[in-house]
């Protein structure tokens, strides 16, 4: 598991439905000490709007993503930023490994392509969204476009079907 130098903590236990993970724990979420706290972040949006969980979760309350079946992880724990702007080491790629080998979610999303093709060794662009071939053990991989408020792509509906593509997957599992 992760140690006490992380920017947030893990939000995970065994057997969850879905772990989502990040690149890394943005500035004003590490300022405030919340998972995806930036007003202009979709990702609590979209959990409320697709039914991952029965209301909004705000970012203050994070840990009760864990209410709905949900974790929440960063690949990059001990750092904060832009994900654009920071990169993994090899070790953070092992620690989310063991992590997942340990807990063993049924998916591993991740929020962004940038996460799953440090994680996944894969060259940047060549990964695409939804689920991917690969599994880890058991776990399915997801990439789904990010949530953040710097990615553009949120204008476009495509996008959020992905997302609502991962929940139709899984909500049987979830209720």
């Amino acid at each position: 598991m992760r140690k006490d130098c992380t920017i947030l903590p893990d939000v995970i236990e065994n057997n969850l439905k879905v772990i989502f993970c990040g690149m890394v724990v943005g500035k004003t979420s590490a300022e405030v000490g919340g998972y995806y706290a930036n007003t202009n972040n979709k990702f609590w949006d979209i959990l409320d709007r697709l039914d991952f969980t029965k209301k909004r979760i705000k970012s203050c309350e994070y840990k009760k993503i864990l209410e709905y079946n949900l974790g929440l992880t960063d690949l990059v724990k001990n750092r904060s930023g832009v994900d654009n702007k920071i990169n993994h080491r090899k070790n953070d790629i092992k620690i989310l490994e063991q992590t997942i080998y340990d807990l063993k979610p049924n998916v591993l999303a991740f929020n962004g392509r940038k996460p799953a093709e440090a994680f996944l060794n894969k060259k940047r662009g060549k990964l695409l969204w939804g689920e991917q071939k690969e599994k880890y053990g058991k776990t399915k991989i997801w990439v789904l476009p990010s949530t953040s408020g710097q990615n553009g792509m949120w204008v476009k509906k495509k996008h959020e079907k992905i997302w609502e593509d991962l929940y139709q997957n899984i909500k049987k599992e979830l209720k």
